[in-house]
């Protein structure tokens, strides 16, 4: 009788505890609100498996317990694609993407052994966008550091809320309105960072920072006003790096600089990098095969790259003759005893002063100069084609002609002419407003022609070396310009110089180039 008691007591349901048993409506296997989507994690309205309710508002999809996009990974802080956890979108292109943060790529971006988040203490989440561990002061207790966006982008408003104590080169610090943005590189890259934007509505000056962002020493490069654009207050700075931190500091030109502005830094394969075509490479960097390599990387221009690529024993500007410039790309010379060495570079006194060549005789400034005479900041180059492309803008003054035509102190450059005997001589300047004035082979004296007008023709010149003068009209003049250069070799005269073989110099009507070399 007992027992059977027991068995209806156990059977009856009148209303008492619901069955402990019975599952959660978000994990009994039924649509109980009816909209075609069953339990966890299914139903959104399931915010977990033991949710009574599949009616439950939806969490947002960096915080809903879910796989989301499906790449093994769920929720804030484990899915890079989550930067906060009420971030609606898990979305990324990790690892090897290039929006994927550094804390989930793979890479030890800051090389400080640890790689990503759950290792680099840098990193807070896997959507953190660097590894750089936080550090509020690194460019001093004024001043605001921002983590660079991954797109390198950003905007701000400059004011007294956060200014730099830090001295530059070229304005700001002095308690000027400032922020500072703090990336890594993980790889040698160049970088360009620019407020050169109609966003940008103060006068400004941006700072390049290592690691040690206030420490003495740390300015890697600094600029105020793009360099070629008269009248701007925007800035730009280009500068290769290798692999590590660094900081770029927006600041107003001086302490009245309040208001908005627009930062751009761009990161381009560096040097090492390989590469198919030169824009592969970032700015100032060529593709090609550098000596002792075998494959094309992006290299610096091969008088700038630091090695002996035409084996004469003399490195890049300025110690080797063929290089004219540090981004010139080749360092092909005939020197010592070549008709094409210029004079610093001859092994002969050519202006008797008891000093010989580069760096010996002082007034050659690099080995590629061509006179020991003529004395200039610049140096001076041969002309040996028929264009030739200058630029006034980093030049100084040197050479005050005496047609008086130009200021005193306006910028010039010198240029050699080694010619033969000539039935016309024609040299025409485009480009900004110069004077110009040809020198005889002293470099000095009253100039055999000079004046403003664009183009200097001369009849029935003598053979041997000039000195052409491209001077500034006004003491603010400067940009880029273009020489052409033309002439009639006088009948019989020789037609070796380098100027007649580029085809800036033609025999006259009825004559031709020809007979052996040197006869």
């Amino acid at each position: 009788m007992i027992s059977v008691l027991s068995v209806i007591a156990l059977s009856c349901d009148g209303g008492g505890p619901s069955n402990p048993f019975v599952d959660p409506p978000c994990s009994d296997k039924i649509d109980n609100d009816g909209d075609g989507l069953t339990d966890y994690p299914d139903d959104p309205g399931c915010v977990h498996p033991t949710d009574d309710s599949e009616d439950s508002g939806a969490m947002p999809l960096c915080s809903d317990g879910r796989d989301n996009d499906g790449d093994g990974l769920t929720d804030y802080p484990y899915d890079p694609g989550c930067t906060l956890p009420n971030v609606d979108d898990e979305t990324d292109d990790c690892p090897g993407g290039p929006s994927c943060p550094q804390c989930a790529n793979g890479v030890d971006d800051d090389l400080n052994g640890t790689i990503d988040h759950g290792s680099d203490p840098g990193c807070q989440s896997a959507g953190d966008p660097t590894e750089v561990i936080d550090d509020p002061d690194a460019c001093g207790a004024m001043l605001q550091v921002r983590h660079l966006p991954p797109d390198g982008k950003d905007s701000g408003t400059l004011d007294a809320s956060s200014v730099s104590g830090l001295a530059t080169s070229c304005g700001g610090g002095g308690g000027a309105p400032a922020i500072a943005y703090v990336f890594a590189l993980s790889r040698p890259m160049v970088v360009v960072a620019s407020t050169n934007s109609a966003a940008t509505m103060v006068d400004t000056v941006l700072d390049l920072r290592s690691a040690e962002c206030a420490g003495s020493g740390s300015s890697l490069a600094c600029n105020d006003d793009v360099v070629g654009s008269p009248g701007t207050t925007s800035s730009t700075i280009t500068k290769a790096l290798g692999a590590g931190t660094y900081y770029v500091i927006v600041q107003g030109a001086d302490v009245t600089q309040i208001g908005e502005y627009s930062l751009t830094v761009d990161r381009f394969a560096g040097e090492g990098s390989a590469c198919s075509s030169i824009p592969d490479c970032g700015p100032g960097l060529l593709c090609r095969i550098p000596a002792g390599g075998a494959q094309l990387v992006c290299s610096q221009p091969v008088c700038g790259d630091g090695l002996d690529d035409d084996g004469d024993g003399k490195l890049d500007f300025p110690a080797d003759p063929g290089c004219v410039s540090a981004v010139d790309a080749d360092e092909a010379d005939d020197c010592p005893s070549g008709p094409g060495c210029p004079d610093c570079s001859d092994g002969v006194d050519n202006d008797l002063d008891s000093l010989i060549d580069y760096p010996a005789d002082t007034t050659c400034k690099a080995a590629s100069n061509d006179s020991e005479a003529c004395a200039t900041t610049e140096g001076v180059v041969a002309l040996t084609m028929p264009v030739t492309m200058g630029d006034l803008t980093s030049a100084t003054h040197d050479v005050f002609p005496t047609c008086s035509l130009t200021t005193a102190m306006a910028k010039d450059r010198a240029y050699r002419l080694d010619v033969p005997t000539l039935s016309s001589l024609v040299l025409t300047v485009t480009g900004v407003d110069t004077v110009t004035s040809l020198l005889n082979s002293s470099c000095a004296g009253t100039p055999i022609q000079c004046g403003d007008a664009q183009t200097m023709t001369l009849a029935n010149v003598a053979a041997g070396a000039y000195f052409f003068v491209v001077d500034g009209r006004v003491t603010t003049t400067t940009g880029a310009y273009t020489i052409n250069a033309s002439g009639k070799i006088a009948n019989g005269a020789s037609c070796e110089s380098a100027l007649a073989q580029s085809g800036a110099f033609t025999c006259g009507d009825g004559f031709a180039c020809k007979g052996a070399a040197g006869a």
